[in-house]
C-alpha cells in the first residue's frame, strides 16, 4: 500500500495535461489538488497497519515537494492564496506528525489542502476574480 500510494501521488503531482490556455501555476495547483484528493481516497481504504508514521510522512513529503516547486510563483501571483495554502500544509504537517497518525485527521487535512489548492487555481484562472460568492452591498 505504501509504495502504491507513493507511486499514485507522484504520478498525480507530475502528470500535467497539455493545456496551453492555462498558466503553469494553475495547472500545478490543479495537479496538487488531485494528488491530495487521491491520497485522501487511498487513505480511506488503507488498513490500520498501513497508516504508519512513515507512510504519512511520505504523503506529506511528496505533496510538499510539489508545492516547493510552485510556491514562489503562487506567492507572487496571489499572496493571500499562498498564505492559505501554507496554513493547509501546516495542518497536514501536524496531522501526519503524530506518533500514530489519525486517519480522519490526515484525511481532513488532505481534503482541506485539495480544496484550497483548487480555490487558488480558480482565482488565478479567473484573472484574480473570485469564483465564489458575489459580494453584495447591503447599504443599497
Amino acid at each position: 500500500m505504501h509504495t502504491l500510494l507513493f507511486v499514485v501521488l507522484a504520478m498525480a503531482v507530475t502528470a500535467a495535461p497539455a493545456r496551453a490556455e492555462e498558466a503553469p501555476e494553475v495547472i500545478a495547483l490543479e495537479n496538487l489538488a488531485v494528488a491530495a484528493e487521491t491520497a485522501g481516497v487511498k487513505l480511506e481504504s488503507a488498513t490500520p497497519a498501513e497508516v504508519t508514521p512513515a507512510a504519512m510522512t511520505q504523503i506529506y513529503a511528496t505533496l510538499h515537494d510539489a508545492w516547493e516547486e510552485m510556491e514562489d510563483g503562487i506567492a507572487d501571483a496571489y499572496p493571500h492564496g499562498y498564505m492559505e495554502l501554507e496554513q493547509e500544509f501546516d495542518a497536514l504537517h501536524v496531522a501526519v506528525g503524530a506518533a500514530q497518525p489519525d486517519r480522519a485527521a490526515v484525511a481532513g487535512a488532505l481534503a482541506g489542502l485539495a480544496h484550497e489548492a483548487m480555490d487558488v487555481a480558480h482565482y488565478l484562472e479567473n484573472g484574480g476574480a473570485s469564483s465564489g460568492a458575489t459580494a453584495v452591498d447591503m447599504n443599497e
